[in-house]
């Protein structure tokens, strides 16, 4: 079983789609409370929340909470030049594990596979358009 099954972010993605894609993967657990990244770092990576839950808050406020199947922090990733966090993340549960996805290895899955790297950028815009919606 592959570290990207049951989720169903990649489920419009063939297995062996997937199986290329988890070359390229790295699978993390998060302890309670434990931060993943903090407002202002560098972003390096892209996490695909698999199980439990994160909260992304800044300073003063919680902006949100990110949910099993959402991805985190994705568009800092693809925007040009490469962005900086906007907010802090840290775990909600015992174990949270989350995917992730380095920034060096997205551009060595869009060399050696562009049209799976497409299909997750689609995925991404598809992501944040319904997000967005949620919040209009």
């Amino acid at each position: 079983m592959g570290i990207l099954d049951n989720l169903d972010l990649f489920s419009s993605l063939s297995e062996q789609e997937r199986k290329s894609i988890e070359i390229f993967c790295q699978e993390r657990t998060l302890s309670l409370w434990e931060i993943l990244f903090n407002e202002w770092d560098d972003a390096v990576a892209m996490y695909i929340v698999k199980s439990g839950g994160l909260q992304a808050y800044t300073y003063s406020w919680i902006l949100w909470n990110i949910e099993q199947d959402w991805f985190v922090w994705e568009m800092a990733l693809f925007a040009e030049p490469q962005k900086r966090r906007m907010a802090s993340v840290k775990s909600m549960s015992d174990k949270t594990t989350i995917i992730v996805m380095l920034y060096f290895s997205l551009i060595e899955l869009e060399k050696k596979h562009p049209q799976i790297m497409d299909k997750i950028k689609n995925i991404v815009l598809k992501r944040n358009e319904e997000n967005k919606n949620k919040w209009l």
